[in-house]
């Protein structure tokens, strides 16, 4: 009988599968988008919809206790908005960043909030048209200037088996979790994002 090199099906289950990066780009930029009720501070083109940054007094006005009023993510198609973040108030930066795996068409999208100091980012998910909250990446770059060095700067996405993994390049790292932004050692810090799920490892 002629052997055979086809793997059985329990060998094909231990193939390790590599990681696939999300690359950075920049999307076409958008001018002369107005909305109602919102103020928009940069818009994009990405894969047919329009994405964008704006702020909304939403709710500041007509609440004493407000809480839809702010800068958040918006996502937008023939007129029509099909998804908004939850705004965090008003940062005096709320940046979209982008990122794509090449092998899946996934988009990434982290938007950089700060003030007179970065502070760390919220993630998206575009996949099939629709965007998903992932959560906060609730770490910064540790060496932060004005307008450099923000987490954008240290950032590294990468994707297996269906898992997304948010890594970041440098040996020290700003901790924001607590009410004292920490410093610490970057012994293979990262987030995984799973099942709907953000989960820090490492800390």
């Amino acid at each position: 009988m002629e052997s055979s090199n086809t793997p059985i099906a329990s060998d094909l289950s231990k193939v390790e599968t590599s990681k696939t990066d999300f690359l950075q780009f920049e999307p076409k930029h958008v001018e002369g988008i107005t909305l109602e009720g919102y103020e928009i501070d940069i818009a994009y083109e990405v894969d047919s919809f329009l994405i964008f940054s704006a702020y909304s007094d939403g709710d500041l006005t007509t609440s004493d206790t407000p809480v839809n009023w702010g800068d958040r993510l918006v996502q937008m198609k023939d007129g029509s908005i099909l998804f908004q973040s939850k705004p965090v108030g008003d940062p005096y930066e709320y940046t979209p960043n982008f990122y794509r795996n090449s092998e899946n068409g996934k988009v990434i999208i982290v938007c950089q909030l700060g003030n007179e100091d970065h502070y760390g980012g919220e993630a998206f998910l575009l996949e099939k048209g629709n965007i998903h909250f992932i959560g906060n990446i609730e770490i910064e770059n540790p060496f932060d200037l004005p307008n450099n060095n923000s987490l954008i700067d240290i950032l590294k996405i990468t994707e297996k088996d269906r898992s997304i993994y948010f890594e970041f390049n440098s040996d020290t790292l700003l901790y924001l979790g607590n009410e004292e932004w920490e410093e610490v050692i970057n012994d293979g810090i990262y987030y995984k994002y799973s099942n709907s799920r953000l989960k820090l490892i490492g800390l």
